[in-house]
């Protein structure tokens, strides 16, 4: 009889363990199904099946700009950045053509072309330095 009464806490304290344990899936699930109800709209529908519907809206900062084109080359005799297509220059610099190695006043006759501004502002480095 001595062990019987030396189990009886621990059969209580595995009971008390078990009932709490159980205590707190039935909350979790509750939780859990609460939140989803509350997705509900009234007519039966979920928030994600409405949110499918709308369409994704995109700010101005995630459209990705194309890279504009430039061409730098002779005009009147000095150095000029042209962007794509224009016909008078945007940048006209002190450089003098005909100062320039043969090879690249030819290049700069025909024009030299490159897109984005990192490549541009390269290009102006090499024919001015």
């Amino acid at each position: 009889m001595d062990f019987r009464q030396g189990l009886r806490p621990q059969v209580a304290c595995l009971l008390t363990t078990c009932f709490l344990s159980s205590l707190v899936g039935i909350s979790l699930v509750y939780l859990g199904t609460d939140s989803q109800s509350s997705n509900n709209i009234p007519d039966g529908r979920s928030t994600e099946q409405t949110n499918s519907i709308k369409p994704a809206s995109v700010s101005s900062s995630q459209i990705q700009k194309q890279p504009v084109r430039y061409t730098m080359k002779n005009h009147g005799g000095r150095l000029a950045v042209f962007e794509a297509q224009e016909d008078s220059p945007r940048l006209v610099f002190d450089v003098y053509i005909n100062t320039l190695p043969e090879y690249d006043q030819e290049l700069l006759q025909e024009g030299v072309s490159v897109e984005g501004e990192d490549a541009l502002t390269k290009l102006i480095e090499d024919y001015i330095s």
